[in-house]
């Protein structure tokens, strides 16, 4: 598993590797109107945008499926790169019954930070970007409502744990319309080493596949 994981990377990192050579390229053909004249990110003619974009990321969590809805706030420069926020959080749709004897707990997880996304080849139709996101989160066990305690007496609260999140990415996007793009994506959410009661170390990290819409100004 571990293996496979480093080859994950890896390919990320020659994936941003490509990204920024696109970037640079797509800089410097965006600035050619005079050749005599020092070419940078912010110059006369750099274009910003923005975007609003809901997402859903469909994930595995304590070897069960999981579903983490967010959103994410982005300010785009010259259709190259992209900086912004990002927060999801687990959907509580999950108990657990092997973690505590004789009771029912249900887990929780909300994370977000900063992400930086290079694009490659914005104004194409279909074109590729590579996000990486860093950031924290909070997970935590809590008796489910829905079910009678054995100590009525406890705290909603069992167990909870801060984490340090960096989730690298890739994603496919589909031009819609002027103001509208969706993209597909794949990620890998890779967090510090968990301590939480009879829970593996990376029982909340894993491989993300996710559906965003982008509303804004590209």
């Amino acid at each position: 598993m571990k293996r496979i994981l480093y080859i994950f990377t890896l390919q990320l990192l020659v994936c941003q590797l490509f990204t920024m050579s696109g970037f640079a390229q797509e800089n410097e053909e965006n600035n050619t109107t005079n050749t005599k004249e020092v070419q940078t990110l912010f110059g006369n003619n750099s274009h910003f945008g923005f975007f609003v974009a809901p997402v859903i990321k469909g994930s595995t969590v304590l070897d069960e499926p999981a579903l983490f809805p967010g959103l994410r706030l982005g300010w785009t420069i010259n259709r190259v790169v992209s900086l912004g926020i990002e927060g999801y959080g687990l959907a509580p749709t999950m108990t657990k019954n092997n973690l505590i004897p004789n009771e029912q707990l249900r887990p929780l997880m909300g994370y977000g930070g900063f992400f930086i996304e290079p694009i490659i080849g914005s104004k194409r139709l279909i074109h590729v970007t590579t996000p990486i996101m860093i950031g924290a989160g909070w997970i935590g066990y809590v008796y489910d409502w829905n079910e009678p305690r054995t100590d009525p007496r406890a705290d909603d609260l069992v167990d909870d744990f801060v984490v340090w999140i960096v989730e690298p990415g890739i994603n496919a996007e589909l031009n819609v319309a002027s103001f509208f793009r969706v993209n597909l994506g794949l990620s890998y959410r890779f967090t510090q080493n968990v301590s939480l009661i009879n829970t593996a170390e990376n029982a909340f990290g894993g491989l993300n596949y996710s559906l965003t819409l982008k509303f804004g100004r590209f």
